[in-house]
């Protein structure tokens, strides 16, 4: 936990700019007939909380961005079913504009590639009886763009991840998808994207 703290940290250090925080939490409480989605048909009352915090750092051409999520879901009649989640996530975006044209100013939309690189750790924990789904992993994120905010652009991104399960190691998997998408029509306006693409889970 100590290495995770010190990363955020460097992070921290290593954003240029002004750097704005920004967070959010809700909490909700309601019935629901079947929460588990499976043949029991169990229903159950449910207590919902959810947090999140970001910090963002931003100059014209790299934004840093590091946050931290978290889940809670409790149940009344299904207690030994309560987990929480949590998730902490770094990043980076890289851009690099094409030439402005004449009379464009400083705060024009951007043009041109970027490349945004991520990476997330999170957990999940559970009552001691259903300890099968104790579970952590990690993944990383790549996607460069060809023409952002043109009528014709076109992004690449592969993501890896690794989900290890404490009591159950024979489900621990590894996965790795790449996508690639290509959106037309002008920026603000409407527009289509088309995508596609493939994977494996080991």
């Amino acid at each position: 936990m100590r290495k995770i703290v010190l990363l955020l940290v460097m992070l921290l250090v290593a954003a240029s700019g002004r750097g704005q925080f920004s967070g959010y939490a809700s909490a909700g409480y309601g019935f629901h007939s079947n929460p588990l989605y499976n043949f029991d048909t169990l229903s159950d009352n449910l207590l919902q909380g959810y947090w999140q915090m970001d910090y963002l750092a931003s100059s014209p051409s790299v934004d840093w961005k590091v946050g931290y999520v978290g889940g809670l879901m409790l149940f009344q009649n299904l207690a030994g079913r309560n987990y929480y989640e949590h998730r902490i996530s770094a990043g980076t975006t890289r851009r690099f504009p094409e030439g402005m044209e004449e009379g464009e100013g400083d705060d024009a939309p951007f043009r041109g590639n970027s490349l945004a690189l991520g990476a997330r750790l999170g957990a999940r924990h559970d009552r001691a009886e259903y300890q099968q789904f104790d579970s952590w992993g990690g993944d990383l994120s790549g996607t460069y763009t060809w023409g952002e905010g043109t009528s014709l652009a076109t992004a690449l991104t592969n993501e890896t991840g690794l989900r290890r399960y404490t009591s159950v190691p024979e489900l621990d998997n590894l996965t790795s998808v790449v996508t690639l998408r290509l959106t037309v029509g002008a920026p603000g306006s409407v527009h289509g994207s088309f995508f596609g693409g493939g994977g494996i889970k080991h």
